[in-house]
Protein backbone atom coordinates (compact mmCIF):
# COMPACT_ATOMS: atom_id res chain seq x y z
CA UNK A 1 0.00 0.00 0.00
CA UNK A 2 1.24 3.37 -0.99
CA UNK A 3 1.51 6.27 1.19
CA UNK A 4 -0.20 8.06 -1.07
CA UNK A 5 -3.13 10.30 0.48
CA UNK A 6 -6.29 9.79 -1.35
CA UNK A 7 -7.73 12.83 -2.96
CA UNK A 8 -11.44 12.60 -4.75
CA UNK A 9 -9.61 13.70 -7.86
CA UNK A 10 -12.84 13.51 -10.53
CA UNK A 11 -15.18 15.00 -7.58
CA UNK A 12 -12.91 17.91 -7.56
CA UNK A 13 -12.60 18.10 -11.64
CA UNK A 14 -16.04 18.17 -12.11
CA UNK A 15 -17.17 20.71 -9.20
CA UNK A 16 -14.62 22.94 -10.49
CA UNK A 17 -15.60 22.54 -14.25
CA UNK A 18 -19.25 23.29 -13.55
CA UNK A 19 -18.51 26.20 -11.30
CA UNK A 20 -16.29 27.71 -14.13
CA UNK A 21 -19.14 26.95 -16.93
CA UNK A 22 -22.34 27.15 -14.61
CA UNK A 23 -21.79 29.31 -12.06
CA UNK A 24 -25.48 30.00 -11.05
CA UNK A 25 -26.80 26.16 -12.06
CA UNK A 26 -28.41 24.58 -9.56
CA UNK A 27 -26.08 21.66 -9.26
CA UNK A 28 -26.89 18.42 -7.05
CA UNK A 29 -23.80 16.59 -6.57
CA UNK A 30 -23.17 12.43 -5.81
CA UNK A 31 -26.96 12.23 -6.62
CA UNK A 32 -28.47 8.34 -6.01
CA UNK A 33 -30.63 7.63 -8.69
CA UNK A 34 -33.53 4.96 -8.79
CA UNK A 35 -35.28 2.32 -6.63
CA UNK A 36 -32.91 -0.11 -5.04
CA UNK A 37 -31.59 -1.64 -7.52
CA UNK A 38 -31.87 -5.45 -6.67
CA UNK A 39 -34.22 -7.33 -9.02
CA UNK A 40 -34.49 -11.21 -8.23
CA UNK A 41 -36.77 -14.24 -8.04
CA UNK A 42 -38.49 -13.07 -5.03
CA UNK A 43 -38.49 -10.34 -2.51
CA UNK A 44 -35.82 -9.32 -0.44
CA UNK A 45 -36.35 -10.70 3.05
CA UNK A 46 -38.01 -8.68 5.27
CA UNK A 47 -35.13 -9.09 8.25
CA UNK A 48 -32.81 -7.36 5.31
CA UNK A 49 -33.11 -3.73 6.08
CA UNK A 50 -33.47 -2.12 2.91
CA UNK A 51 -30.61 0.34 3.87
CA UNK A 52 -27.73 -2.09 4.00
CA UNK A 53 -27.83 -2.84 0.56
CA UNK A 54 -29.22 1.34 -0.53
CA UNK A 55 -24.97 1.42 -1.10
CA UNK A 56 -25.83 -0.52 -3.62
CA UNK A 57 -27.78 2.37 -5.90
CA UNK A 58 -26.60 4.14 -8.89
CA UNK A 59 -24.92 7.57 -8.15
CA UNK A 60 -24.45 10.29 -10.77
CA UNK A 61 -21.67 12.38 -10.03
CA UNK A 62 -23.86 15.80 -10.83
CA UNK A 63 -27.18 16.52 -11.85
CA UNK A 64 -27.44 19.99 -13.32
CA UNK A 65 -31.32 20.91 -12.97
CA UNK A 66 -32.90 23.37 -15.13
CA UNK A 67 -36.50 24.20 -16.39
CA UNK A 68 -36.29 23.06 -19.64
CA UNK A 69 -34.40 19.85 -18.92
CA UNK A 70 -31.94 17.76 -16.59
CA UNK A 71 -27.99 17.25 -17.45
CA UNK A 72 -26.49 14.42 -15.96
CA UNK A 73 -22.58 14.65 -15.46
CA UNK A 74 -19.72 11.92 -14.89
CA UNK A 75 -16.05 12.86 -14.38
CA UNK A 76 -13.33 10.76 -15.41
CA UNK A 77 -9.63 10.96 -15.16
CA UNK A 78 -9.61 9.32 -18.31
CA UNK A 79 -12.69 8.42 -19.99
CA UNK A 80 -12.71 4.93 -21.33
CA UNK A 81 -16.35 3.45 -22.70
CA UNK A 82 -17.35 2.03 -18.94
CA UNK A 83 -18.44 5.57 -18.50
CA UNK A 84 -20.67 5.78 -21.85
CA UNK A 85 -22.96 2.20 -20.28
CA UNK A 86 -22.56 4.37 -16.70
CA UNK A 87 -24.65 7.03 -18.23
CA UNK A 88 -26.84 5.16 -20.58
CA UNK A 89 -27.76 3.06 -17.44
CA UNK A 90 -28.47 6.10 -15.39
CA UNK A 91 -30.51 7.93 -17.98
CA UNK A 92 -32.82 4.59 -17.71
CA UNK A 93 -32.95 5.03 -14.10
CA UNK A 94 -34.28 8.34 -14.51
CA UNK A 95 -37.21 6.76 -16.54
CA UNK A 96 -37.93 4.23 -13.95
CA UNK A 97 -38.17 6.82 -10.80
CA UNK A 98 -37.97 10.31 -11.76
CA UNK A 99 -35.55 12.25 -9.19
CA UNK A 100 -35.46 15.96 -8.03
CA UNK A 101 -39.18 16.98 -8.87
CA UNK A 102 -38.11 16.69 -12.43
CA UNK A 103 -41.60 16.80 -14.35
CA UNK A 104 -42.19 13.10 -16.91
CA UNK A 105 -41.45 13.84 -19.99
CA UNK A 106 -38.24 16.61 -19.15
CA UNK A 107 -35.38 15.48 -20.97
CA UNK A 108 -32.35 14.33 -19.69
CA UNK A 109 -29.17 14.63 -21.40
CA UNK A 110 -25.97 13.18 -20.75
CA UNK A 111 -22.43 15.09 -20.14
CA UNK A 112 -19.19 13.85 -19.19
CA UNK A 113 -15.52 15.94 -18.53
CA UNK A 114 -12.40 14.02 -18.27
CA UNK A 115 -8.96 15.42 -18.47
CA UNK A 116 -8.13 12.40 -20.85
CA UNK A 117 -9.93 10.28 -23.60
CA UNK A 118 -9.39 7.26 -25.46
CA UNK A 119 -10.52 7.94 -28.82
CA UNK A 120 -12.61 4.87 -29.04
CA UNK A 121 -14.71 5.98 -25.50
CA UNK A 122 -15.62 9.66 -27.51
CA UNK A 123 -16.58 7.71 -30.99
CA UNK A 124 -18.94 5.81 -28.88
CA UNK A 125 -20.03 9.07 -26.89
CA UNK A 126 -20.97 10.82 -30.23
CA UNK A 127 -22.77 7.35 -31.37
CA UNK A 128 -24.88 7.89 -28.02
CA UNK A 129 -25.61 11.39 -28.51
CA UNK A 130 -23.29 12.11 -25.01
CA UNK A 131 -21.22 15.60 -24.82
CA UNK A 132 -17.52 14.96 -23.87
CA UNK A 133 -15.48 17.74 -22.78
CA UNK A 134 -11.78 17.34 -22.02
CA UNK A 135 -10.60 19.42 -19.24
CA UNK A 136 -7.25 19.13 -17.81
CA UNK A 137 -6.28 21.41 -15.22
CA UNK A 138 -2.64 21.70 -13.94
CA UNK A 139 -3.39 20.18 -10.69
CA UNK A 140 -4.24 17.05 -12.72
CA UNK A 141 -0.73 17.10 -14.82
CA UNK A 142 0.81 17.47 -11.23
CA UNK A 143 -1.30 15.29 -9.73
CA UNK A 144 -0.68 12.49 -12.44
CA UNK A 145 3.59 13.25 -12.51
CA UNK A 146 3.90 12.31 -9.00
CA UNK A 147 1.72 9.31 -9.06
CA UNK A 148 3.30 7.82 -12.16
CA UNK A 149 6.94 8.83 -10.41
CA UNK A 150 5.38 7.23 -7.18
CA UNK A 151 4.88 4.09 -9.09
CA UNK A 152 7.45 3.43 -11.99
CA UNK A 153 10.98 0.79 -11.00
CA UNK A 154 14.03 2.34 -12.58
CA UNK A 155 14.93 -0.69 -15.34
CA UNK A 156 18.11 -1.74 -14.85
CA UNK A 157 20.96 -3.59 -17.09
CA UNK A 158 19.93 -6.70 -16.17
CA UNK A 159 16.01 -6.32 -16.59
CA UNK A 160 16.46 -4.69 -19.83
CA UNK A 161 18.73 -7.25 -21.55
CA UNK A 162 16.64 -9.95 -20.66
CA UNK A 163 14.84 -9.89 -24.62
CA UNK A 164 18.29 -10.50 -25.47
CA UNK A 165 18.83 -13.42 -23.31
CA UNK A 166 19.30 -17.36 -24.85
CA UNK A 167 17.10 -20.03 -23.20
CA UNK A 168 18.00 -21.97 -20.65
CA UNK A 169 18.89 -25.78 -21.75
CA UNK A 170 16.40 -27.28 -19.97
CA UNK A 171 13.70 -25.10 -22.01
CA UNK A 172 14.91 -26.39 -25.19
CA UNK A 173 13.68 -30.05 -26.64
Amino acid sequence: MSGRQYTPRERRLISEYLAQVEPSARVIYNARLGPIPFVGEGLISPTIEKALISNKQMFVDAVVVRPSGVEFWEAKIILTGAAIGQLLEYQAAATLAPIYLVPPGVPVSLHIVAAFARPTAVALAQRHAISVVIHTPSWIIEDSAAWDASRSRPIDAASATVANREAPASASR
